[in-house]
């Protein structure tokens, strides 16, 4: 047989083998560790009936620290298991958000500087410094609990010397000794003291100039608690030396710390200042706090400590600490967490600077002794924690057990357990409210899938009107294309027709020359030859300056880049010049009577000239004009981008809608992402109080 019994957030089920007991379960009325008593174990006991079996506790150490204490010595028979569920699921689930958190920075959904403020702000999350705040009115023994806390004299504890500022004292285990630094009304540092003495704290206390005190050293009970614990020594509201000091007690009692949370307030009340009119309007605002922290457990972050209770009489104790009970619940503060400490007895007990040898050390034995004697003294046996603090340990040294019934031990028992139990899932809480405001301010969660679906309907559309618009574009550029093309017919055409008039007008020269051709002696002939090259350069050369003008405005009426009109004339007249060399030889033939056969000869030799030559001016045409034309169809498509007014506004339509494309492209990846993260997220363990 197994009884389960499952304590969450203070409320208690029991289950037998799986199934969860009903309601007329004797089992049934332990619905908080509170009630756990030996009528309790009465009941398991019966429930088993002698035989053998397990009992599995799953919960918080402290409820099960309260489950445990009552546990009589003859139920031999039941092995009873604790499982702290908590610690485990809180410890994987930061893990598991750890993880996450690198998984969302490793994604493209943030900028850079998106990304830096993220981890800063997940650095602040997780802080784990955890504050707690110590308030009293003046001479109620704050300064003195303190000191013992640390175990050492350090803060002012006499009644001229006071705590007079604010005082934050900041463990670190790796210190030796205590380093102070003093802040001014800004926090700003005005000097720094590296080994701290009383002697100098009481001259930072005194000195008018300093707001407050930072202190960084050692807190011996703190090592066991999963946060770097913060001391603070805060001035009581009736300190003369500032009269504003009232002011910061509310603000410590109610305002959360930069962790997401509340601190532990420990108010410390004199045994002989219960009930007094100088602690009412304190505990109004601890009464009025209280009430608003809706969770039982945070009701245990207000801890009362009765101070000065060795001073009572053994007699008096028991009533002492009853109307203190009382007055705290008159007051409206429900089940309030008391424990009387005798702070002097425990801080000279940690001292380290009383020996055996000193008169002091004598006086320390007689009280020790009046501590361990008197069972009314064993403070630790009559606190009021709720369950929250541990088991009271056994120990043989006398000064160890002196120090254990002062009550301090339980005070810090108090401490550590509200801090890992309920501390560690506050930050958890804080991370996860963090990782969820990330993800919202990327894109409202409730809303991420229609947000997604919209994004990819207008994508949708984005992509068809692009299409769409590509479309009218290349039909315009084709249509543009096909006018080029048509163009470019025209002017081949039409130079082409240069070319064919240029070669007509040379051979209208030459045929015209033979007209006059009939030389009757060699000196006539040279003489005629002479004109006619004459005359055929200068048709030549008025024909390629006509052609330069005519090539121009071809190309100013087609809006073509037509080729080198200059180089064409240049080459014209290299070549006209290599004819008038070929006719000078044949103007040098001998002075002699011409017969009918030479006569024939150099008729040929003229014509064989001319024929050569319209032959090498028409192939210098072609040569410069349609291969080089043929040059221009080849970048025809660049001037094809020489835009109409309707192809330019109808590609400013297709580069805005690229543009628009790209950006809905840009936004439904990073909102599949944030999809992806959100649902990748870890969840929130049921078991993690908020």
């Amino acid at each position: 047989m197994r009884l389960e019994i499952k304590e969450v957030n203070r409320t208690v089920t029991f289950s037998l083998d799986g199934e969860v007991l009903s309601a007329d379960s004797a089992l049934w009325s332990y619905d908080t560790p509170n009630k756990f008593s030996d009528a309790m174990w009465q009941d398991i006991h019966s429930l088993f009936n002698g035989e053998a079996g397990e009992i599995q506790f799953q919960g918080s150490e402290a409820a099960f620290n309260q489950f445990n204490r009552q546990l009589p010595s003859t139920l031999t028979n039941l092995d009873i298991k604790f499982i702290d569920s908590k610690t485990k699921q809180n410890l994987k689930y930061e893990t598991e958000l750890r993880k996450w958190f690198s998984q969302l920075l490793a994604t493209d959904v943030l900028n850079e500087q998106q990304k830096e403020n993220a981890r800063a702000r997940f650095k602040e999350a997780a802080n784990n410094v955890f504050v707690v705040n110590v308030l009293a009115r003046v001479s109620a023994g704050k300064s003195t609990l303190i000191n013992a806390l640390l175990g050492r004299e350090l803060m002012p504890s006499n009644n001229i010397a006071e705590t007079a500022k604010v005082t934050q004292i900041i463990d670190n285990d790796s210190t030796d000794g205590f380093t102070a630094v003093a802040l001014d009304d800004n926090r700003n540092q005005m000097y720094r003291i590296a080994h701290l003495s009383p002697e100098k704290m009481d001259e930072l206390n005194d000195d008018t100039n300093v707001a407050s005190v930072q202190l960084t050293g050692d807190i011996p009970f703190a090592k066991s608690i999963d946060y770097a614990l913060e001391l603070v020594d805060t001035p009581g509201p009736d300190n003369v030396m500032n009269k504003d000091h009232h002011l910061q007690f509310d603000k410590l009692i109610t305002r959360q710390n930069k962790n997401g949370f509340k601190p532990v307030v420990i108010y410390v009340i004199p045994a002989d200042g219960i009930g007094t009119d100088s602690t009412d309007d304190l505990l109004n605002v601890i009464t009025r706090e209280s009430r608003a922290d809706y969770q039982e457990s945070a009701k245990n972050r207000f801890v009362f400590v009765i101070s000065k209770m060795d001073t009572v009489k053994p007699v008096n104790v028991i009533e002492t600490l009853d109307n203190a009970k009382r007055y705290l619940i008159n007051r409206g503060i429900e089940n309030p967490v008391v424990i009387p400490v005798a702070a002097e007895l425990a801080l000279n007990i940690r001292r380290s600077d009383i020996r055996e040898e000193d008169e002091e050390y004598e006086e320390l034995e007689f009280k020790v002794h009046k501590q361990n004697k008197h069972s009314e003294f064993h403070f630790d046996e009559l606190a009021m924690t709720n369950g929250v603090a541990g088991s009271t340990p056994v120990y043989d040294d006398d000064m160890l057990m002196a120090l254990q019934h002062s009550g301090i031990v339980t005070l810090e028992q108090q401490i550590r357990t509200y801090i890992n139990d309920f501390a560690a899932p506050a930050r958890l809480a804080r991370l996860d409210a963090l990782t969820n405001h990330i993800l919202s301010e990327m894109a409202d969660p409730t809303n991420l899938a229609a947000t997604i679906t919209a994004a990819q309907t207008k994508l949708n559309q984005t992509q068809q009107d692009f299409e769409d618009a590509k479309e009218n574009l290349d039909d315009e550029t084709k249509v543009l294309q096909g006018k080029r093309l048509a163009d470019f017919k025209n002017v081949k055409e039409e130079i082409q027709q240069l070319i064919d008039d240029n070669k007509d007008q040379v051979s209208s020269l030459v045929l015209e020359s033979f007209k006059y051709y009939n030389p009757r002696t060699n000196v006539q002939r040279s003489r005629k030859l002479t004109e006619i090259n004459h005359k055929l350069i200068g048709v030549i050369i008025q024909s390629a300056r006509d052609l330069e003008a005519a090539l121009k405005k071809i190309g100013e009426t087609h809006h073509f880049t037509l080729p080198d009109v200059d180089q064409i004339t240049e080459t014209t007249k290299d070549l006209l010049q290599q004819g008038l060399n070929q006719s000078s030889n044949i103007t040098m033939v001998e002075d002699k009577a011409l017969d009918d056969s030479n006569n024939q000869k150099t008729i040929e030799a003229i014509t064989t000239y001319c024929g050569d030559f319209e032959d090498d001016f028409t192939a210098l045409l072609k040569a410069n004009l349609l291969r080089r034309l043929k040059q221009t169809k080849h970048n025809l498509a660049e001037q094809i981008q020489e835009l109409t007014d309707t192809q330019r506004q109808q590609q400013g339509v297709v580069d805005s809608l690229i543009q628009e494309r790209d950006l809905l492209v840009e936004q439904l990846k990073r909102l599949n992402a944030v999809n992806e993260l959100l649902h990748s997220k870890p969840m929130l363990k049921e078991c993690v109080e908020a």
